[in-house]
Parts: C-alpha cells; sequence; structure tokens
C-alpha cells in the first residue's frame, strides 16, 4: 500500500480498505500448502494490472473509468484470495465480479480507445 493512501484513494473507496486488509490477513493466514495456485493468481492480477497501466496512460481516459477498473480489481482479488469472507459483516466481494466480466470489461474500453 502507498505511505499515501488515504489521500489518494477517492472517498467512495475509502471504507473498502479494512475489507481488504482484512483479506490480505486471510490470504496470508491460509497460503500454506497452495503456492502454486496462489502464484497463477498473482500472473493474473499482474496482467489485469498492465492492461490497467496502458489503459490509465490513455489520455482519452477519464479518472473515474480507471479507477472502477482498478476497484474492480481488488475486488476480483477479494473474491479469489479470501472468498469465505463473504460470511463476515464486511462481506467478500462487493456486486458481481468474476474474471470473465472484467476482461469483458477491460476488452470494450481497449477497443474503444484503440488499444486491441
Amino acid at each position: 500500500m502507498p505511505p499515501d493512501v488515504l489521500t489518494i484513494t477517492p472517498r467512495d473507496y475509502l471504507a473498502q480498505i479494512p475489507r481488504y486488509l482484512d483479506a490480505i490477513g486471510y490470504r496470508l493466514a491460509h497460503l500454506q500448502g497452495k503456492v502454486g495456485r496462489d502464484e497463477e493468481q498473482v500472473h493474473i492480477f499482474h496482467d489485469l494490472l498492465q492492461r490497467l497501466d496502458k489503459i490509465d496512460a490513455h489520455t482519452a481516459t477519464t479518472e473515474t473509468e480507471v479507477l472502477a477498473l482498478r476497484f474492480a480489481v481488488e475486488e476480483l482479488r477479494v473474491a479469489v484470495f479470501a472468498e469465505p469472507l463473504g460470511a463476515k459483516p464486511l462481506g467478500g466481494a462487493r456486486g458481481k465480479v468474476s474474471r470473465k466480466r472484467l476482461d469483458n470489461e477491460f476488452a470494450v474500453l481497449e477497443r474503444d480507445l484503440g488499444l486491441i
């Protein structure tokens, strides 16, 4: 997490930070014996974030579009790495989030920007 996370995170998303931290704790606590699977998932997120960086670098994108995608990626992380958190008061992933749905959202924006 960047040191200025509280100043750069939009107000609407600040309330989600404790849930994201809980998800990180869950992931670390349950990693034993699943390092290979975890590494595969990390590569998927690395690819998504590279795509997001290309979208963010494009002058035709708005901050709102980029933030929505960025936090959709974070919601997918919660769903993938800390799925059982859905039973806790803070909940697991918010809304409907899946790799396929996110890939589609990225692809639409990438096409509109002429990136693919």
